[in-house]
């Protein structure tokens, strides 16, 4: 089994481009929190953001895949239901974490709670990990589909990710990680696991915007962090 360590960040060696843009960040950072930029003068445009960001949200999802190409006419109600379920679901859970993200540490149990949110309306089995094997596919230059990569097995995946966010809680604690340099580590591991049949970018978009909000950077409140992704 692999093991989650991040103390390879507290002396890591960065490119010095790479660590001047994360300082420019918290530069930026101080200087918002210096001008009042409060809670109450960023609401005003959290119902826009999260609309924006519920609808490219939904974009994240994993592809449907329908069986020939002839039958995507007549599949396209459900699509498109299907499209619209996961934008209302996204929207939600969005909601709570920009409502209550000071209250919603990352762990199994919060995670668990915000993918049944997410997944609440698009039959998707929510709350609970994996229960079969899905390797992630591309598409090839011809038109086929390849394995691309081979995440961890449904049997392994709730030891990994117990494992997974018992290095996260330690590290979180650790005054020597830079916490703008963790969170991209921690949900490339949270991809890389896929502990979900269904949301897992999604998944891991939710928990960047949480974890980037539990930290002091408000900006999503009033930009869709989903629309640069899309």
């Amino acid at each position: 089994m692999r093991v989650f360590d991040y103390s390879y960040l507290e002396h890591g060696m960065f490119p010095a481009a790479f660590l001047n843009t994360v300082g420019g960040i918290y530069e930026r950072k101080e200087r918002m929190n210096r001008i009042g930029t409060s809670r109450e003068n960023l609401s005003p445009g959290r119902d826009d953001a999260v609309f924006v960001s519920s609808v490219n949200g939904a974009a994240l999802f994993e592809e449907t895949v329908f069986e020939t190409p002839d039958s995507a006419d007549a599949r396209r109600p459900e699509r498109d239901a299907l499209w619209e379920a996961r934008r209302a679901d996204y929207g939600e859970a969005l909601a709570r974490v920009l409502e209550d993200h000071d209250a919603i540490s990352v762990n199994e149990e919060n995670v668990l709670k915000l993918h049944g949110i997410m997944t609440s309306r698009s039959g998707a089995k929510g709350g609970r990990y994996k229960e079969v094997d899905g390797p992630v596919r591309e598409l090839g230059l011809r038109g086929n589909r390849v394995i691309r990569f081979q995440p961890v097995s449904a049997e392994e995946t709730k030891e990994y990710a117990e494992a997974l966010f018992k290095a996260f809680a330690n590290a979180e604690k650790n005054p020597e990680i830079n916490k703008l340099l963790l969170i991209p580590c921690f949900v490339l591991d949270f991809l890389c696991v896929r502990p979900f049949e269904e949301g897992n970018e999604r998944m891991a978009t939710l928990i960047s915007v949480l974890l980037m909000l539990r930290n002091g950077f408000d900006v999503w409140r009033r930009v869709s962090f989903e629309a640069a992704l899309c």
